[in-house]
């Protein structure tokens, strides 16, 4: 393995909701449990538009490099690291101020996974933020004996992901949509039920195959005023997991529909859920992962930008984030 460089060029968020600026970082001193990963390639979530923004969605102390996400080589690691080796290929998922993008990343053992070779850069960028949290869903559906789910967002990259998951596994699922031009895209990937919120139809249609379906359980990106909508519409005993809050609004919630329905609210994040088939803990499951990468839980780029690009990436995204990611490329 070559020496590392005493520095290297990173996106930093310097103001934010100000564009990210290309500056020199310092190779930083690794803590116990960390890693350092050459960064190959890392997408653009929705998690790094909003840490972008106005609101510092995580609450970071800038100056940080932003990049929730990628897959690379391991260079460095502390002493402490044992399960995972200097030149290896992995895929990782980073809440350090040493984000994905830039040159080089810092992220802890408890979120990397190792990539087989068959695997791509560009595919292992992305194995992480939705295709586990996706496959935890559905460990999570299979607990609550669900047959039927409402998913929000179903357009996204990870609402793709959900719907050829779950009903390759036996769960239907009733997408939900904002723009008629998604309807085409979700049936390319075998969605049987797809409404559009903006339909005036769309809560009368939606409570009638949520009893034809017998749906128990929500998963919500939207927040806002249509969470507490379709949270009256389910039936008593149902829950309803937020993973999201793409309105960037609080959600309205009739109280009375869990006092005295039993209704439940949870949140549902890759950070806390806790299911034993986890890629992060269980064999098995990360081979899994591995094939499901190649198909259900592929995930499409429609563009890829060097890191001098990266403002115009983030635009990028934000304006055509429902036909595929950007991908960065910082060592291009």
């Amino acid at each position: 393995m070559a020496e590392l460089p005493k520095s290297y060029l990173g996106a930093q968020v310097i103001e934010s909701g100000k564009p990210l600026q290309i500056n020199e970082i310092q190779i930083p001193e690794l803590q116990q449990g960390e890693v350092l990963i050459k960064v190959e390639a890392a997408p653009i979530d929705q998690l790094d538009l909003v840490s972008a923004g106005a609101e510092n969605y995580l609450n970071k102390q800038v100056p940080f490099v932003l990049g929730a996400e990628g897959s690379g080589i391991i260079v460095a690691k502390h002493e402490s690291v044992q399960n995972l080796e200097i030149g290896q290929k992995v895929s990782f998922l980073t809440l350090s101020k040493f984000g994905a993008y830039g040159q080089y990343s810092v992220a802890n053992i408890s979120f990397v996974l190792p990539l087989p070779e068959n695997l791509s850069f560009e595919q292992g960028a992305s194995a992480i933020g939705n295709p586990v949290t996706v496959m935890l869903m559905l460990e999570e559906a299979k607990e609550q004996k669900a047959k039927a789910v409402i998913n929000t967002a179903a357009a996204s990259a990870l609402g793709r992901q959900f719907v050829r998951y779950f009903q390759s596994n036996g769960i239907e699922v009733i997408n939900i949509i904002r723009r008629k031009e998604q309807e085409n895209t979700l049936k390319q990937d075998g969605a049987k039920y797809i409404l559009n919120s903006s339909d005036p139809n769309f809560l009368k249609d939606l409570e009638q195959l949520i009893t034809e379906l017998k749906v128990t359980l929500f998963f919500d990106a939207i927040g806002g005023e249509i969470t507490g909508k379709i949270f009256k519409l389910l039936p008593s005993g149902s829950i309803t997991y937020i993973y999201g809050m793409l309105s960037g609004t609080n959600f309205e919630i009739d109280g009375k529909e869990i006092l005295t329905r039993g209704k439940i609210i949870k949140n549902f994040s890759l950070l806390s859920t806790k299911h034993p088939f986890n890629p992060f803990s269980h064999q098995e499951a990360l081979s899994r992962l591995h094939e499901l990468l190649q198909s259900q839980l592929q995930t499409h780029y429609h563009k890829q930008y060097s890191l001098n690009q990266i403002n115009e990436a983030l635009e990028d995204q934000k304006q055509n984030g429902s036909i595929g990611k950007v991908l960065i490329r910082p060592n291009k």
